[in-house]
């Protein structure tokens, strides 16, 4: 089942839901404000949500999947609570989610997809969970004022242009005990404006490189 409530809870007309292989998605294109999908949901289709007036997203925690465009371009939207059990989020899921300040990561998320969140110009800070293995190609490009981002310890690669065009970056904590290899453009805020913070036993390792070029602050222990 689906909930969305307008204004003074008023149910949403139109709803409408699909099966996409053994998962179940969810084609809305309706003028939600904000949207709360209830279980037993396990995937949100591609462009499911896409284009609609959503504001606010609480995800149920029996969500696996967020598919590739399913929130793409949702220029209202403020907030994402994702839940707890996505691993995956799609290819430009929340591309061009442009007032989207706050995203909630659940602990079972294992890889982001490439321009999952390009150009969310108010995004300010992600933290992403220990178990992200994989971040795609411009992932969190144009994201204009991003000041804050900590990346998990298994992360093995900043992908090509993943922090293109963030260049409000001042904090980047780097979870890594061993410095990840960078793409081209990963970052392009001015490296002597960021402060970096890395595990206090890698401090040596991360003055070397690629990640010299930023100021190394006092190790995470």
């Amino acid at each position: 089942t689906a909930r969305a409530v307008m204004g003074n809870d008023e149910i949403a007309k139109r709803m409408k839901g699909t099966v996409c292989g053994s998962h179940h998605c969810f084609p809305f294109h309706n003028a939600l404000i904000t949207a709360s999908l209830g279980n037993p949901f396990y995937c949100i289709g591609k462009n499911a949500f896409s284009l609609t007036l959503i504001s606010h997203l609480n995800l149920p925690d029996s969500v696996e999947e967020i598919g590739d465009f399913a929130f793409f371009d949702n220029s209202f939207l403020r907030t994402a609570n994702l839940g707890a059990g996505v691993k995956r989020i799609g290819e430009g899921a929340f591309g061009q989610c442009t007032l989207l300040k706050r995203v909630e990561f659940g602990p079972e998320l294992r890889e982001i997809g490439s321009r999952a969140f390009y150009a969310c110009w108010t995004l300010s800070e992600i933290n992403l969970p220990a178990g992200v293995r994989g971040i795609g190609n411009e992932a969190f490009g144009g994201c204009l004022h991003l000041s804050k981002a900590i990346l998990p310890p298994r992360l093995t690669v900043v992908p090509h242009y993943c922090f293109y065009g963030a260049n409000a970056l001042r904090d980047l904590f780097m979870l890594p005990p061993t410095p990840p290899a960078t793409g081209t453009e990963a970052f392009t805020a001015e490296p002597a404006a960021v402060r970096l913070y890395v595990p206090q036993d890698s401090q040596e390792q991360y003055s070397q490189g690629f990640w010299s070029n930023f100021v190394i602050r006092k190790g995470i222990s």
